[in-house]
């Protein structure tokens, strides 16, 4: 059976690893670690939730890793911080 497992890196639920460790003995089944999101992948990161209908829509389609490789930290500091001297 054709399985798609997120582990998400933010993730307070659940260890972001047992993405890996639930497919292990499936022999049709992929998994992607998605930073920058906690517990419901599908719901914070846009391309997880294309990746999902995606897989829903063909099943057996193989995903490269590109999803979790465009999502970029978006850091923000404040003005107000003051670089570190040296």
């Amino acid at each position: 059976m054709p399985t798609l497992s997120f582990g998400s890196t933010f993730d307070t639920q659940t260890p972001a690893s047992w993405a890996k460790i639930a497919i292990e003995k499936l022999t049709n089944a992929q998994a992607f670690m998605i930073p920058e999101a906690g517990h419901g992948a599908v719901v914070y990161q846009p391309c997880v939730a294309e990746m999902g209908v995606a897989f829903i829509d063909n099943p057996k389609r193989r995903f490269d890793n590109s999803c979790a490789r465009s999502i970029k930290v978006d850091w923000h500091i404040a003005p107000w911080v003051a670089a570190p001297k040296k």
